[in-house]
């Protein structure tokens, strides 16, 4: 009698311990969410990134959170694919740009915030933020049309809505850009009897 007592105090704590849960794992999430509920994380615009990659910016690592698959798809230049974060391999002076989904990018963000590593960045939009801004950015209406056409043709991107005019033809007789009476433009004769170089 006294053994079906136990076990049946046994199932009933075993069932508890199910239902209410790691307290550990509910303390981290509660110190997470305190966390997000805080504190902006701060944000890289990809044509600032894009700037960052082109200069060659030394004190700057790209840590690309996503999946082998989705990294190996489509990833940024000189983005390390990682799955973990081990804190020793990282250089607190050093800029950390974090790329991935919102969930790994939160939780890595912390890990390297709460220990000290203040220059941590996130890629605004990510990868969608990089392809729509960077990649194939629509740039009609643009202020900044000409500098980000030609850094999307950095990264071989595909930018629409720009063109680059050719620059004026100047005419050599009037010096204008505009022909010389009968409509075309007026090109110089060689001299009699020279025949070039």
């Amino acid at each position: 009698m006294k053994n079906k007592i136990l076990i049946a105090l046994a199932m009933l704590l075993g069932i508890i311990a199910v239902f209410a849960g790691n307290p550990q794992l509910a303390k981290k999430q509660d110190n997470l969410n305190e966390f997000y509920a805080t504190h902006i994380m701060n944000e890289i615009s990809p044509i600032e990134l894009a700037k960052n990659i082109i200069d060659m910016k030394a004190d700057m690592r790209i840590l690309d959170l996503r999946s082998k698959e989705k990294y190996n798809e489509n990833s940024l230049v000189g983005a390390e694919n990682i799955d973990k974060i081990e804190l020793y391999q990282y250089n607190k002076k050093k800029m950390l740009v974090l790329v991935g989904d919102e969930e790994a990018v939160r939780k890595a963000y912390y890990k390297f915030y709460t220990n000290g590593y203040f220059g941590v960045v996130v890629l605004k939009d990510g990868m969608e933020g990089w392809e729509n801004y960077v990649v194939k950015p629509n740039l009609a209406g643009n202020p900044n049309a000409k500098e980000i056409y030609y850094i999307s043709l950095h990264f071989l991107g595909q930018p629409t809505g720009y063109v680059e005019s050719a620059p004026a033809i100047t005419s050599p007789t009037t010096g204008s850009d505009k022909p010389a009476k009968g409509g075309a433009m007026p090109v110089k004769k060689k001299a009699p009897g020279g025949g070039g170089c």
